[in-house]
């Protein structure tokens, strides 16, 4: 099974965005913060409407206080500078096991 990416440019209000991730069905949200307040506003949306969703929220800065609000509103993990090689696909293998292709499974 091979991901797909769905970038939304801007946030939609909150019946765009139901309508959007009913239409696409995602598995895992990343929810930039760095723009505005509509950030929190859509992780609460996406825990309320759609829990099953995991929800990722990304800043360019680690303040606590953010980091705090954004798992508040419904993030399961928040990303924060620095971005060193793998740090996403850490966060995300924190949530559930990674496919890899081509490499060995664990245990074995």
């Amino acid at each position: 099974m091979c991901a797909s990416v769905t970038v939304l440019r801007s946030y939609p209000d909150q019946q765009k965005l139901r309508w959007a991730v009913a239409a696409i069905h995602p598995t895992t949200a990343i929810i930039g913060l760095d723009e505005s307040e509509n950030g929190l506003a859509i992780l609460r949306e996406l825990r309320g409407s759609f829990p099953e969703v995991v929800r990722i929220a990304a800043h360019t800065h680690d303040i606590p206080e953010l980091i705090l609000e954004a798992l508040r509103a419904g993030a399961c993990e928040f990303l924060g500078p620095p971005f060193p090689a793998g740090y996403l696909e850490r966060g995300l293998e924190r949530r559930w096991p990674l496919r890899r292709l081509g490499a060995p499974k664990r245990g074995n």
